[in-house]
């Protein structure tokens, strides 16, 4: 039986799947499904390496072990850092050199992530965590289910604002399904990924990540839910758990500022990459040997923390080499990240600090309760999304009734690495390499827009040396309210506006280039509209730049308007404000 594409019916389908979004609903589901089934399979590769190489038993995680023999810890993260070289030695030339994480794609590519340089990264993860490396997965996860909602939404060509949305799905289902948390996954998605959230954004990010969630458990691989409730909560316990939240505070910034100045150290060192990767790796193995919570992300060990806690001393021994692991791992050159590896530094602090406080008689929260509220914290911290990560440890730990004191906890220790530091670890790492990225905000269209896309072609120019009275015969067969000049060398050497040349009628003889204004003052092809913007800030009130073909050339090669630039700086600023209030795209439901 043949379908008529006229058929009434049909039409009013079509219209309810394209007209009213109810497509974009199916993509992000799907895209949450994705975002599961990616953290099944790399946390099923992750524990079968771990099985093979380490002879573990069971389905016991790495860190939750209380001993590993010391020639695995020794011998097999280094063979990791052989290999992850190799890799990139022998793949390194198929891939781009610097591949773009999601909140990179999101803020300066409008959403666009390689597929295939995703999956060149997450293999570079999972050598890392499969060898023992002190790293997580978690960058693996959302790295892969964002580009592969990524290629989704290009392949049913969908509008950037739209696309950016859909990579932040892929990313809260992955963290959804890998926490057990639908909340947090979710707003993981609207705070690390899109860094907004409004009323249009949210049905499909929650669907990613309720999907996520659903999917993670038809596939058996949810993780564990423990029970921590506090007997009672007083006045008193917000102070101290304020004082808490500086501590974690404070611990945050040491392990992101200690991860960026090993990596500047082996950089100075100048020494061939492998080098440094066998020294990461031989030291992290040789804490592997004292405590193997150290090894891997850190599931196992978090795990037996939050089940029945573990001593003092031991704490305190395991917060130490687990800070210095990670930052080791990450300064030497291993792919991987501190999400969960932060969590497991929250609860081991959280413990220390609980058996301090019953130490100095101060009745307050067990040491398993500042467990569970140094995860958020110490996450959030690092991280760098308050909200996802109080929603991770409250769903892991069903602590609900400590909402309140969650949220303050978190906003002591945001502020406190706000003011000391500055930024979040992965904001961090762009502002080193030179990135003016602050969050996962759309700044596409102002890091496309440049003086070469502004620039208007320059018809007329004239020789800076030329006396006013051939410049005032100049102009009588051409008409312009601007001139340009040149020097001997064909080069760019000043403007004069044609009201100074009227103004100084009287020094008839005297050559045009002493009038010129903007000098040296220009624009190159690459700057983009602040540095633009920066170009007019001077005294002269001329609406006009020449653009030069560099700093050391001044080959004119266009001009541009100051009009031009502040009403495409206007068009921008109006287009993020719609996307963060959800009205661009209310219109088009």
């Amino acid at each position: 039986m043949m379908i008529n594409a006229n058929n009434p019916y049909l039409k009013q389908v079509k219209r309810l799947i394209f007209k009213q979004n109810v497509y974009f609903f199916i993509l992000a589901f799907c895209s949450g499904l994705i975002g599961a089934i990616s953290v099944q399979l790399l946390n099923i590769l992750s524990l079968t390496l771990h099985k093979f190489l380490f002879h573990l038993d069971g389905n016991g995680h790495l860190s939750g072990l209380s001993y590993v023999n010391p020639w695995y810890c020794i011998f097999i993260p280094m063979i990791g850092a052989i290999g992850l070289f190799l890799v990139r030695y022998y793949m390194g030339q198929f891939f781009s050199a610097k591949i773009a994480d999601i909140i990179e794609a999101n803020a300066l590519y409008g959403g666009k992530l390689s597929v295939k340089d995703s999956f060149y990264l997450t293999l570079q993860t999972l050598l890392s965590n499969g060898f023992g490396i002190s790293l997580g997965l978690e960058s693996a996860y959302t790295q892969v289910s964002a580009a592969a909602a990524s290629k989704i939404g290009r392949f049913f060509k969908i509008k950037q604002n739209k696309l950016r949305i859909l990579v932040g799905c892929g990313a809260a289902g992955a963290i959804g399904a890998a926490f057990n948390s639908i909340l947090g996954g979710a707003f993981y998605g609207f705070e690390i990924v899109l860094a907004s959230y409004n009323f249009i954004n949210f049905p499909y990010i929650m669907i990613a990540a309720m999907s996520g969630y659903i999917m993670i458990h038809c596939l058996g691989g949810a993780g564990p839910v423990f029970h921590i409730v506090p007997d009672s909560i007083h006045y008193i316990d917000y102070g101290i758990v304020c004082i808490f939240s500086l501590i974690c505070a404070i611990i945050a910034i040491m392990v992101m500022y200690g991860a960026t100045r090993i990596e500047i150290y082996i950089n100075q060192l100048r020494i061939p990459k492998i080098y440094g990767l066998v020294a990461g790796a031989l030291m992290v193995g040789g804490m592997g040997i004292l405590t193997p919570a150290v090894l891997g992300s850190g599931h196992g060990f978090l795990w037996v923390v939050l089940d029945h806690g573990i001593a003092f001393k031991l704490a305190v021994f395991i917060l130490f080499l687990k800070a210095i692991a990670s930052s080791v791992s990450l300064g030497v050159g291993f792919r991987g990240g501190l999400f969960f590896a932060s969590m497991m530094l929250g609860g081991t602090a959280g413990i220390v600090y609980g058996n301090i406080v019953l130490y100095l008689g101060i009745h307050t929260f067990s040491p398993l309760v500042y467990a569970a509220i140094g995860m958020a914290v110490m996450s959030a911290s690092i991280i760098g999304g308050p909200l996802s990560m109080m929603f991770l440890s409250l769903d892991m730990t069903q602590s609900y009734s400590m909402t309140s004191v969650i949220i303050l906890a978190v906003i002591v220790a945001i502020v406190t690495v706000r003011k000391i530091f500055g930024y979040s670890f992965a904001t961090w790492r762009f502002h080193l390499s030179g990135k003016k990225i602050r969050s996962a905000l759309d700044i596409s269209g102002l890091t496309r827009t440049t003086a070469q896309t502004l620039m208007k072609p320059v018809d007329f120019t004239l020789d800076y040396n030329l006396p006013l009275n051939q410049v005032i015969h100049s102009l009588q067969f051409h008409h312009k309210e601007l001139l340009i000049l040149k020097n001997e060398e064909n080069e760019y050497a000043g403007l004069v506006e044609l009201k100074d040349i009227f103004e100084n009628l009287v020094h008839y003889q005297e050559q045009i280039g002493e009038l010129a204004i903007r000098k040296n003052r220009v624009l190159t092809p690459g700057m983009n509209i602040k540095e633009m913007m920066d170009g007019f800030d001077d005294i002269h009130e001329c609406p006009w730049l020449i653009v030069v073909r560099g700093t050391d050339n001044y080959e004119i090669m266009g001009i541009v308007n100051e009009d031009d630039v502040l009403n495409r700086y206007n068009e921008i600023l109006e287009r993020q404000i719609k996307d963060l209030t959800g009205m661009k795209l209310y219109r088009e439901l």
